[in-house]
């Protein structure tokens, strides 16, 4: 069983363009209920997430990614203007929430006299504890208390914390790279995906180059522009 994340995002073109992520997320999701996938939605201005589970669902949706093109008159235009708004999307793989674990093999432990003022007990016993991750050199103290498994529990959370943070951002950056290589900057001046004319009942997919009826897409018919 497949699990993929969808995420629509408002490019260009106003108002419009966010409204259109939402028509978008409508048509993904009859999709989903038309293969019979398990889906969740989260929305907010301009943005939209759908987590979907299903067989072949990340081959199914694959043909989505990239830069859409609408020609429409909004719905919000009084005076009958046709505007060209665009919006993207990126097929992603959903984060795990796996908790980081820190290797103790690559930990160095030292035991040292605690600094400072605090009596006899503070400059005569070794409470302070002093890890180094030999990997990045990243080096944690904790002194706090006058209990060495204590501080050693305290030093071993502050380096978790530390190299926890690397990792996300690492995940981070990953996933941005992954994101802009599908949708590109999103601008008339990209590569479109596909364009949608609302008006003709046409929409047009430029990769795989084959034509559909937008009312069929509004049916959540998106396999009609596969390959």
């Amino acid at each position: 069983m497949e699990t993929i994340k969808i995420e629509i995002r408002a490019s260009e073109g106003g108002n419009d363009s966010k409204l259109l992520v939402k028509d978008l997320t409508d048509i993904y999701t009859k999709s989903c209920r038309n293969k019979n996938f398990e889906y969740k939605v989260e929305e907010r201005d301009g943005f939209a997430s759908i987590w979907i589970k299903g067989d072949k669902c990340k081959s199914y949706f694959s043909n989505e990614s990239g830069s859409h093109c609408f020609v429409r008159i909004p719905p919000t235009e009084k005076n009958g203007r046709v505007q060209t708004s665009f919006v993207t999307v990126a097929i992603m793989n959903p984060e795990v929430n796996t908790d980081f674990q820190l290797n103790h093999k690559e930990i160095v432990k030292q035991y040292t006299c605690s600094r400072g003022n605090g009596g006899q007990n503070v400059n005569r016993l070794k409470t302070c504890v002093v890890l180094t991750h030999i990997p990045t050199g990243i080096m944690v103290r904790s002194e706090e208390t006058r209990n060495q498994g204590k501080n050693e529990e305290l030093a071993y959370q502050r380096l978790y914390e530390k190299l926890k943070a690397i990792e996300d951002k690492k995940n981070y950056e990953k996933n941005k790279n992954y994101r802009n290589d599908q949708i590109g900057n999103g601008s008339r001046g990209g590569q479109k995906r596909r364009t949608y004319r609302i008006r003709e009942d046409i929409v047009n997919d430029h990769i795989t180059g084959k034509y559909c009826r937008w009312k069929d897409i509004l049916k959540g018919k998106i396999e009609l522009l596969s390959k």
